[in-house]
Order: C-alpha cells, then sequence, then structure tokens
C-alpha cells in the first residue's frame, strides 16, 4: 500500500471503513431470508470462489495490479441475493472477491482487503435496495421485482465500478468521471444481462438450486469469455498503436544517426580511396617480390587439392625431381613417392584430413624423372574454404638426399662398429677359454710346490713359488672378469635366479670383506632395514656385486677411514648403497669409472692395484638384473657413494609385459602404461621413473610389436620413442589412432628429436625430449590415467 500515493490511500482506507460498518451492520440488521439448507448455501460460496478466479482484466496499472477486472462471480452474487437474501449475498460476495485474489495470481493483501471491503459494501447495499423496492420481501411479484432487479443492478454496478475507478484514478492522477467513463461504462450490460440470467433462473426453476445453478453458469461463462476476447483485442490494439509512435520515435532517431555516419563515411570514403590506392601499389609490389622469391628459391613450392592432384608447381620442382611444373599438373602426387613411404601416407594421411592439419619434417622418397629417387623432406598447411571445410594443401619440400646418404653412411658405420664389438667379445671369450687351461696347471703346481709336497724348499724358493701363486691366481681372476663380461655383452649369461635373504648376503659379504678392512684400520658399519624382505635374484652375483663395491671402498679409503653399507626397500625395490670417506672422485671421473679397464688417473689410484673390469662388471651384474647403479661424490677427498637398485621379484618384472591387464590396470589398482623403447637403458629408466610413482609397466621394443601389446593389455597410457626398429614411432601412431580399440588410449611421444606439432596433429596427448624430465613425465601421466578413470566411470 506504500506505493500508492496519498490520496489514494486514503481512499483505500475510507473503503476499509465503510467497508467494517457494513458488515456490522449485516450482522445486526441481516433484513429478510430464506433459510436455507447447509449445502445449498455452501454451493453458493463454493461456485461463486470458483467463479472469482475467472477474471477478465479490464486494466493493467502496475501501481494497482489486478483490482480493475470482472469475474463470473458477480452472477452467482446476486442469485445469491435474489434466492437467500442480503446476508447470503454479502457472504458469496467475500468468498468470490477473497479467492478470487489469491488465484490464478496472488495479490497484495492491501488489494484483496479493498476488493472484500468493496464487495461487502456494494453486496449489502444493493441487497437492501431490492428489497425495499420489492415491498421488504424476496418474493417474485413480476412487475415490482422487475423493478427491484433493474435497480439493484444498477446500483451494483455503480457502487463496485465506481470504487474501483476511483483507486486508478487516483493512481493515474486523472478525474474520476471522465476515467469511470472510458474504462468502466461500457461494462454495464454485462451487469444488466448477469441479473437478468439470476432472475430468469430463479422464476423459472424456484427452490431447484441445482436447476438455478445450470441455467445460470452457461450464460454467465460465455459473457465472461466474450468480455475476455474483447478485452484481450482491445489490448492487443493498444500495443500495437504504443508500438507504432515507439518505432516511429525510434525510425527518426536512427534517420537522424543514420545521416550523420552517412556523412562521417562520406569523409572516410575519400580516404579510403586513397589509401586503396596506396593498398594496391604496395601489394603489387609485394606480389612482385613473393614471385620473385619463389621462381628464385630451391625449395620447391607446390599446392594439391583433397585428392592429392597438384595444382601448382614452382620452377625448383625441374632441379629436384628433373619434372617441368606445367608436367605436374593434374597429377597424383603419390604416384611419385615410394611404395613404402605411399603405405605411410595412405595411412596417416585420413588422419590429418579429417582433423584439418598439415604436416611438418615429414619425408619420403620421390621418383625421380630419370627413374632414381630423392629424400625430400616436406611441410605443408591445410587450405580451407569459406565454411572450413578442407580443400587441399600448400607447403614446400627441400631435398635432403644428401644428408640422408650421410646418415645411412653413419648408420652402415655403427653397424660395423657394434659387429666388431661383438667379434671383440667373441674374440675374448675365446681366449678367456683357452687361457684357463694353462692357468689351472700353473696355479695347481705351484700350490703342490707351496705346500712342499714333494720336499722342503729353502726361502728364496718359497717366495718365488709365492709369487708365481699369487700373480696365478690375480691372472686366473682377470680371466674370469674377462669371459663374464664377454658372456654379458654377447647375451649369452643367463640369471640362475632363487630366492634369498638381503640381510643374510650382506653379512656374508661383510664377514669376507673384514680382514681387508682391519688390515687398514677401517671401521667397517652396516646400517640394515630388519624388515627387508626375501630376494628373487641371483645370489652369487649379488653378492659379487656387493663384494666388488666394497672392497673398492676399502681399497680407496685411507686408514683408520670409515665404510658404511645401507640396505632398504624403496617403492618396488631393493637399494643398496655403499659409502665411504675415501679419496672421492673429481665430477668428470664419474662417468668414466664404469668402462671397461678404465682407472682413475689420480695419485693414489695409481699405487693401488686393479684391472679396471670391476666396475664394469659391477654395473652389468646389476644391469642384468634389470636394476640401475650410479656414484656420487662432492670431489676429491670427499668421499663417494656407490648405490644400485634391484627388483624385489625380478621374475615379475620382467615379465610384466605378458600379464593381461584387459581393464587397463594391475595388481591391487595400480594403472598400467605401455612403454614402447627399443634402447634397455632408457626402457629400464622410464620403468624406474613409472614403478615409484605407482604405475604398472608393460614393455614393447618395436612399432608392430606396440600395435600388438595396445590391442592385447588395453594399457592406460602408452609412452613411444619415435627411432624404433621396423616400423617407426610415427607409423605406430598413425596404426594406434586408426584402430577402435587403442584410437582412445593417450599417447606419450618420448623421443631425441621434437616435433612438437606433428605429433599433436597425428593424435597424440604430449610431446617430451630426451632425457625427460621426471616430474613433468609423471605429472602428465597421472593426469591421463585419471582421466581415463573418470571416462570408465561416466560409461559404466
Amino acid at each position: 500500500m506504500r506505493s500508492l500515493p496519498p490520496k489514494a490511500r486514503l481512499f483505500v482506507a475510507m473503503i476499509y471503513l465503510l467497508g467494517i460498518i457494513a458488515a456490522v451492520a449485516v450482522t445486526v440488521f441481516p433484513g429478510p431470508y430464506v433459510k436455507a439448507e447447509p449445502w445449498e448455501l455452501g454451493l453458493f460460496v463454493i461456485l461463486s470462489a470458483l467463479g472469482g478466479s475467472k477474471k477478465v482484466r479490464l486494466m493493467r496499472y502496475k501501481s494497482v495490479a489486478d483490482v480493475g477486472s470482472m469475474s463470473l462471480g458477480f452472477v452467482l452474487t446476486f442469485t445469491a441475493m435474489l434466492r437467500l437474501g442480503p446476508a447470503a449475498a454479502v457472504l458469496v460476495g467475500v468468498s468470490s472477491n477473497l479467492f478470487g485474489g489469491l488465484f490464478p495470481k496472488r495479490q497484495r493483501p492491501y488489494q484483496i482487503l479493498f476488493n472484500v471491503a468493496l464487495a461487502i459494501i456494494t453486496n449489502y447495499l444493493s441487497s437492501l435496495l431490492f428489497v425495499r423496492i420489492n415491498g421488504g420481501t424476496l418474493e417474485m411479484k413480476h412487475f415490482q421485482t422487475f423493478q427491484a432487479v433493474t435497480a439493484a443492478s444498477l446500483a451494483f454496478f455503480l457502487l463496485n465500478t465506481a470504487g474501483v475507478a476511483t483507486v486508478i484514478a487516483l493512481c493515474k492522477g486523472e478525474k474520476v468521471i471522465r476515467f469511470w467513463k472510458q474504462t468502466f461504462l461500457w461494462t454495464a450490460p454485462s451487469y444488466f444481462a448477469g441479473a437478468c440470467v439470476s432472475t430468469l433462473a430463479i422464476v423459472t426453476f424456484g427452490s431447484h438450486v441445482g436447476a438455478v445453478m445450470l441455467f445460470a453458469a452457461p450464460v454467465a461463462y460465455l459473457t465472461y469469455q466474450s468480455y475476455a476476447i474483447y478485452t484481450a483485442r482491445a489490448e492487443e490494439k493498444q500495443q500495437h498503436i504504443e508500438a507504432l509512435h515507439e518505432a516511429q520515435e525510434y525510425l527518426e532517431q536512427r534517420v537522424q544517426e543514420r545521416t550523420a555516419e552517412l556523412a562521417q563515411a562520406n569523409e572516410g570514403l575519400q580516404n579510403q580511396i586513397l589509401e586503396r590506392e596506396r593498398a594496391e601499389v604496395a601489394l603489387k609490389d609485394s606480389e612482385e617480390k613473393f614471385r620473385s622469391f619463389v621462381e628464385t628459391t630451391d625449395e620447391w613450392i607446390w599446392s594439391m587439392d583433397r585428392e592429392g592432384r597438384m595444382t601448382y608447381n614452382n620452377p625448383a620442382i625441374e632441379t629436384i625431381l628433373g619434372y617441368s611444373p606445367e608436367e605436374l599438373l593434374g597429377q597424383e602426387s603419390l604416384l611419385l613417392i615410394h611404395e613404402e613411404d605411399r603405405r605411410l601416407i595412405e595411412t596417416v594421411m585420413p588422419v590429418l584430413s579429417a582433423q584439418k592439419h598439415g604436416w611438418t619434417n615429414l619425408v619420403n622418397r620421390w621418383r625421380h624423372k630419370n627413374g632414381s629417387y630423392r629424400y625430400l623432406e616436406s611441410t605443408a598447411v591445410p587450405i580451407l574454404d569459406a565454411c572450413g571445410e578442407l580443400v587441399g594443401y600448400r607447403g614446400t619440400d627441400r631435398d635432403i638426399t644428401e644428408r640422408k646418404q650421410a646418415e645411412e653412411e653413419l648408420l652402415s658405420a655403427k653397424e660395423a662398429a657394434e659387429a666388431a664389438s661383438v667379434a671383440k667379445s667373441q674374440f675374448l671369450a675365446n681366449m678367456s677359454h683357452e687361457l684357463r687351461t694353462p692357468m689351472n696347471a700353473i696355479i695347481g703346481f705351484s700350490e703342490v710346490l707351496h705346500d712342499q709336497s714333494f720336499g722342503e724348499l729353502n726361502p728364496r724358493q718359497s717366495k718365488y713359488v709365492t709369487n708365481i701363486l699369487t700373480s696365478g691366481k690375480h691372472l686366473l681372476q682377470l680371466i674370469n672378469d674377462i669371459l663374464d663380461l664377454s658372456k654379458i655383452e654377447a647375451g649369452h649369461m643367463e640369471l640362475e635366479l632363487s630366492q634369498f635373504s638381503v640381510v643374510s648376503a650382506i653379512e656374508d659379504v661383510r664377514n669376507i670383506v673384514k680382514t681387508l678392512a682391519a688390515r687398514k684400520q677401517i671401521r667397517l658399519e652396516a646400517h640394515l632395514d630388519p624388515a627387508l624382505p626375501a630376494l628373487v635374484a641371483e645370489e652369487g652375483k649379488f653378492k659379487q656385486v656387493l663384494y666388488n663395491l666394497l672392497s673398492n671402498a676399502i681399497k680407496f679409503t685411507p686408514e683408520s677411514g670409515k665404510v658404511v653399507v645401507e640396505a632398504a626397500v624403496v617403492a618396488q625395490w631393493v637399494q643398496v648403497c655403499v659409502r665411504d670417506n675415501g679419496v672421492g672422485l673429481a665430477p668428470e671421473d664419474q662417468g668414466r669409472i664404469w668402462g671397461e679397464f678404465e682407472q682413475v688417473d689420480s695419485s693414489y689410484s695409481r699405487t693401488q692395484q686393479g684391472t679396471g673390469l670391476g666396475l664394469a662388471l659391477t654395473k652389468k651384474f646389476v644391469e642384468l638384473h634389470g636394476g640401475r647403479i650410479w656414484v656420487e661424490s662432492d670431489g676429491e677427498g670427499k668421499g663417494s657413494a656407490f648405490t644400485f637398485t634391484i627388483p624385489l621379484d625380478i621374475l615379475t618384472h620382467e615379465s610384466a609385459e605378458m600379464q593381461d591387464f584387459s581393464t587397463g590396470e594391475a595388481g591391487d589398482g595400480q594403472p598400467l602404461v605401455l612403454v614402447v623403447e627399443d634402447d634397455r637403458s632408457a626402457s629400464e629408466l622410464l620403468t624406474q621413473y613409472l614403478s615409484e610413482a605407482g604405475f604398472a609397466v608393460a614393455h614393447a621394443s618395436s612399432g608392430e610389436q606396440a600395435v600388438d601389446m595396445a590391442r592385447l593389455v588395453r594399457p592406460q597410457v602408452i609412452t613411444l620413442d619415435i627411432l624404433l626398429p621396423g616400423q617407426n614411432g610415427w607409423e605406430a601412431l598413425a596404426r594406434l589412432k586408426s584402430l577402435p580399440e587403442t584410437r582412445d588410449i593417450p599417447v606419450l611421444i618420448i623421443s631425441v628429436t621434437q616435433d612438437r606439432s606433428m605429433a599433436l596433429r597425428l593424435g597424440a596427448a604430449d610431446c617430451f625430449v630426451k632425457p625427460v624430465d621426471k616430474e613433468r613425465l609423471v605429472n602428465k601421466t597421472r593426469a591421463l590415467t585419471s582421466a581415463a578413470r573418470e571416462s570408465l566411470s561416466l560409461a559404466a
């Protein structure tokens, strides 16, 4: 009510007061009435309440909402007044306005109270007027009753419409009489029609309430519908008129704006003409420069349509492949490519075309006009039409034949060197076997003489025999080391696996080297995790690795020094570390010590005996178990720490790729990663990174094996090297992305060369350059496996 103007608030308050007075009056002076049955009065109340919700809104004013409306309730209220008397008419009128204020759209409280108060006043005064003119009774007296009905309906119309018109006019600031005539006068026939229907129904059916209702309801509903249609059309017409006024104002404003814009545009047009003339001159100059560049460059610049037919070639094609530019126009480019390279392109091109991607540094062999083949490196971008559809490709090719020939020569040299290395290993193995027979005789007979089994020796003879025996054993150890090293390099050494206690094995080796440590008064300590589990490996090789590291530490630690051996479980690995406070290693020597016959060139080292095979053989033994070994030292004189790891169960570690991971997980829910890498050390390093991060790892060493393994074990992520034997990584990636069962598996490219754009175009999830950043690799793999799990859960 606060939203109403002061005069309107005062008028509403006056209606509230008059409504209260009328309500009291109808209670004290109810006038004549007919004692109705409860069901009859209830039927009037219910039907009038339902009729009150059926309203035709006459006007729409935000300040007074729905107070300007008429409903079906009037007919039922008037019928109750004629049939049951003033008190019943007031009750029925109140229920009609009260229910109409709540449904279908809830009005504000002050609006509902205003309508109820006005209904009490209107119904009570109209009923009293009817009774007075009708001779103080509700009986139907023909002409006298007709006069009473006419007067009552006129009073009802005037009181009801005048009250509503007054409050709306006060809100709008208009004259009440004028507003009432324009807005409500035309509704008078509806009131008189409703009164006639009520009178006719009562005269005809008398006390039969049901019949009265059946007669009155259809006529009232038809009246309601006719007014609803009329008001809707009137309102629509008013809206059209208002829209036309708004459109006229908008057009006038737009005309003014457009006139100003045209004036400004006319000014700008002159400037644009000048700019265009200058741009045409610059464009012509640029075209001349571009044409001269295209025609003089030594790279082949070309374009082709989406079917692969050549649509342009610059003159460089004649220098590179021997054809004139016109000879290849309209020809299919694939026909000039080597058959092996053509198969790769036929596999990759559908993927690139579907994704509307080009390619970078793609190497193919093209047939020269003279029949020879040239290596060309190609880069291309897609040509798209105005709708974004692929219509062809445009790119450049450069001749890299000489570079490829140099690479092939280097590869041949590498293969020759590897063959020579194998031959060397085989020669050393054979020589070591041949040397064992005489060395056994030398050592055996020296031991016989040293034991003086055939008579006593004088001191000089005993000394010489001891020297022969010591040198023979040293030479035999050297031969054994060379033989073991040769076996490993030739791939002939096999591990004899067994399960043993790591703690017991370390204690056995400590007992062996205690004597060496005691001679130099070196303190030998062991810090072992008592919960170390049993290890599956070759116990002899494990002890030999530990013996070599401990004996080296004792050898290169000065007297009264300290050597510590530590052992613990790290992830799925047993990690053993041998620390000393000896001579240490310079940074430049920490990589050399693993080579064969390598010894650090220092004054202290030169005083120690050694062949330079111990650490090389130790590294081979560790790697043979699938482990890793490394050294840490802060420099010369600051001690060293040699650490190696071996998988807890080498059988499980080596055969992980043969497990059935049909769901993409292994073990107790570990995500499975397929590592595709032909270099063993690189594969072991990736395995170490991923295993420590909680992933299960399967392995493949070629492109063909990678596709087969991916289809078999369904990993959640694949790491793929590009330089693979046989089918290279690009071919394997294209194949993986073309198969329905593998196309959704994320692939991480890990290679020594970086072609990130090519990798992403072929569908890779990311690209890493060796050496790999461990943290970045693990984080990316975790993100991909998490996304795969979410997809599986949503699909489920």
